[in-house]
């Protein structure tokens, strides 16, 4: 049994057990290096993933986006003019959105919230809010907002925040 499994082992241009004992330590090493490369590169496969937000219960902020920012955008309001989003987008993954409501009466129509946010996985971004979750999604330097469900908004209107400031 053992001189077989040597045999399937080794490559077929060894032929006598002489050859095949000098070869042994190469094969070794070959098998070595081989396992350390394919380890290596399953380790790189996961961090890779981890670091594009790919993994979802991974609720690390995930800063390779350059996500951190001040951004503003005016969406679609129901019963209003539109809404005037300031979004600014900290470092260490706390966030303060202002919300102005665009003709309403001046003293009911700006709104400050702040709280934690997160990436949930394919660039998406979880903003925690006592009493709702927002979601938003990175296109390139700008973020869309999406539906409460994390889907995107299927309409004409613009539902994107734009990035106007650096954290440097």
């Amino acid at each position: 049994m053992g001189k077989e499994l040597i045999f399937i082992l080794l490559p077929p241009q060894v032929g006598n057990m002489s050859s095949i004992l000098r070869s042994i330590p190469r094969f070794v090493n070959r098998v070595i290096i081989t396992i350390f490369l394919l380890y290596s590169g399953i380790s790189c496969t996961t961090k890779t993933d981890n670091i594009h937000g790919n993994a979802d219960n991974n609720k690390q902020p995930d800063t390779t986006f350059q996500i951190p920012g001040i951004y503003m955008g005016m969406l679609p309001c129901t019963d209003c003019s539109g809404i005037e989003y300031t979004l600014t987008m900290n470092p260490d993954s706390t966030f303060i959105l202002k919300s102005t409501y665009l003709g309403k009466p001046a003293d009911h129509n700006t709104f400050i919230e702040a709280g934690q946010w997160s990436v949930t996985g394919s660039r998406n971004l979880l903003l925690e809010l006592p009493q709702e979750n927002l979601y938003l999604k990175q296109m390139g330097k700008n973020l869309l907002w999406l539906d409460n469900q994390g889907n995107i908004i299927k309409s004409k209107q613009n539902y994107q925040l734009s990035r106007i400031g650096n954290f440097e």
